[in-house]
């Protein structure tokens, strides 16, 4: 009799440890993304390197939506212009369910570009410029994988990139 109440005093705290770190481990999901972009508006071209971060998961339904932040770093070739380098800051908005996605990114991108013969050498042009973009990803939350996304946006136009999560 002794050993039962021992074994049952001694095993049912780590029994309900063991499901609490079951259940956290089931809502835990990958917080960073890097990955590569290109777009084009067909006289204006762009590609990006970026990383996201994933604040937080705002619903625990069916369908997930995820909130955070994207940095990246992109180059931009235009026929007018020339080459625009152009470092971005972005909010992000993931909706969907498992592996499929919906994605909407709103920021702002600083444009730094030289005007051929307007400034003496070395010297650039900054410019602000509010970013937006819609558009689809295959990403699973849960495990470190490869992301493919494709979609519209303004500046970059339509766009494809592929990445993986971490």
């Amino acid at each position: 009799m002794k050993n039962i109440l021992f074994i049952l005093f001694i095993g049912f705290p780590f029994l309900g440890l063991s499901q609490r770190d079951s259940l956290e481990s089931a809502q835990r999901y990958t917080r960073n993304t890097v990955h590569i972009s290109a777009g084009t508006w067909f006289f204006y071209g762009e590609w990006n390197l970026n990383y996201e971060r994933i604040f937080t998961k705002l619903s625990n339904t069916q369908s997930e939506v995820f909130l955070g932040a994207q940095f990246g770093f992109g180059v931009s070739e235009s026929f007018s212009d020339g080459t625009h380098y152009t470092p971005t800051a972005r909010l992000l908005l993931l909706s969907g369910n498992s592996r499929s996605h919906f994605e909407l990114n709103a920021g702002a991108t600083i444009n730094l570009f030289e005007m051929d013969g307007a400034l003496p050498q070395g010297h650039m042009i900054s410019q602000y410029t509010p970013t937006l973009s819609i558009g689809y990803r295959f990403q699973n939350m849960t495990n470190n994988r490869l992301i493919f996304r494709t979609g519209v946006g303004w500046p970059v136009g339509f766009y494809l990139g592929c990445g993986f999560n971490f």
